[in-house]
């Protein structure tokens, strides 16, 4: 008995000067005496308390053996308290179900409020961030004001490539499918459609029917005004060449194409063959505008107004030195062509069609020759009404010098 008494006390002394360190279900003296940390397994403890084992340490925080039930469920917890005991953040493993094979894992930090759930793990694999009830493998949830952000990726390197903060493999298919990637440089892939207001696109990109303001896509809308005013807004490449775009008026650097508030569409091929800009209905080109200028109509054309410039007109007719075909030579060539000279004949036309500002030029040198023609043709009858009307004096004349003449006759005889 005093053998006992006497090993107690010399426990206590160690106790009361130096931690302790247990081996084997032994309690012994670390080989670090003046410092304050304790060691389980451990003889010269690194940390306040530190466990180890040649298999690897550890800490079993339990209920007892004791189950709970949904009603009065159990809480095995380690916090972290700081001034006053004041707890600042606590781990927490709980029964989910309220049977013994359900848990849940979650981290509370405190709001400077309250002890407030931030991240959830439940039995099934459930992630919460901010949410303590996720319905899918992970979900994250913002409740702050404005400016508050949901998930934000950051990286302190410069943009590259190869890496990725987010990517989509499914295995099992002998080599790496990927379905989705989120490159650190900003470049996202999606193996799949994507669908805008559809859940099951049928395209590479399908957008669904507003009903509320007759608008399907708005891809930008440029308020302001000047050289900041616009940009491209849709481009379309296709093998580097022809380059179809859709954009406003200004640029970065300035006036791109015509004037303030135009909307152009571009084809930015240099090709003078290649790169028209078609219109297909029925499986066939209606409309087309070619990389020279020209435009295809298949089709009527139906305007209030139609403008066309074309240089030369037709004014040399009227030049001095200009020489008018005489009417025996037209009337020759029409009774052996049964067309006007210089102009094409019916056929010619329904074969090749007709140069609308030629053919305008052409009728207006008809025109014109058609009224140097009148106008001679006034001359001449205005001659000939003076002529005829000399004539006809002559004649007055010699009547009347008839009739005299027959009077002094009549005299002369009686």
């Amino acid at each position: 008995m005093k053998k006992i008494i006497f090993i107690a006390g010399i426990l206590t002394a160690q106790l009361s000067f130096a931690q302790l360190y247990t081996s084997a279900g032994v309690v012994n003296q670390s080989s670090t005496p003046t410092s304050n940390n304790i060691g389980i397994g451990v003889a010269d403890p690194h940390a306040n308390l530190e466990v180890g084992d040649q298999n690897g340490g550890k800490i079993t925080i339990s209920t007892a053996g004791w189950s709970g039930v949904s009603s009065n469920p159990k809480y095995p917890t380690l916090e972290f308290a700081g001034y006053s005991n004041f707890p600042k953040a606590r781990i927490t493993a709980t029964e989910e179900s309220g049977n013994t094979g359900g848990s849940k894992f979650s981290i509370a930090v405190h709001d400077a409020t309250n002890l407030v759930e931030r991240f959830s793990i439940l039995q099934n694999g459930n992630v919460g961030i901010n949410f303590a009830s996720p319905q899918s493998r992970l979900t994250i949830y913002e409740g702050g004001g404005v400016g508050s952000n949901h998930f934000e990726l950051r990286t302190n390197h410069l943009r590259n490539s190869e890496r990725y903060f987010m990517k989509n493999i499914i295995f099992g298919t002998g080599t790496e499918d990927v379905t989705f990637s989120l490159r650190q440089d900003g470049q996202m892939y999606v193996g799949g459609n994507v669908g805008i207001g559809s859940v099951n696109p049928q395209a590479k990109f399908e957008v669904a029917q507003e009903m509320t303001n007759d608008k399907n896509v708005v891809l930008a809308q440029f308020l302001a005004s000047g050289a900041t005013g616009g940009s491209n807004i849709v481009s379309i490449g296709f093998h580097n060449k022809a380059n179809l775009e859709i954009n406003s008026a200004y640029a970065s650097s300035g006036l791109r194409y015509g004037n303030f508030a135009d909307f152009n569409i571009e084809n930015d091929s240099d090709s003078p063959t290649y790169g028209a800009i078609n219109f297909i209905t029925n499986k066939k080109i209606q409309m087309a505008i070619r990389p020279n200028g020209n435009a295809l109509l298949n089709g009527k054309l139906e305007a209030k107004e139609l403008k066309v410039t074309l240089t030369p007109t037709a004014d040399f007719v009227f030049d001095e030195n200009y020489d008018l075909p005489k009417l025996e030579e037209v009337a020759k060539h029409i009774k052996e062509k049964k067309h006007l000279p210089e102009i094409a004949s019916a056929k010619v036309m329904e074969k090749e069609g007709v140069n609308v500002g030629e053919f305008q030029i052409k009728l207006l040198q008809k025109i014109e020759e058609l009224t140097l023609y009148v106008i001679k043709q006034d001359q001449q009858i205005k001659q000939l009404e003076t002529e005829n009307l000399d004539l006809k004096n002559a004649v007055s004349e010699i009547k009347q010098l008839k009739e005299q003449f027959l009077t002094m006759k009549s005299t002369a005889t009686h």
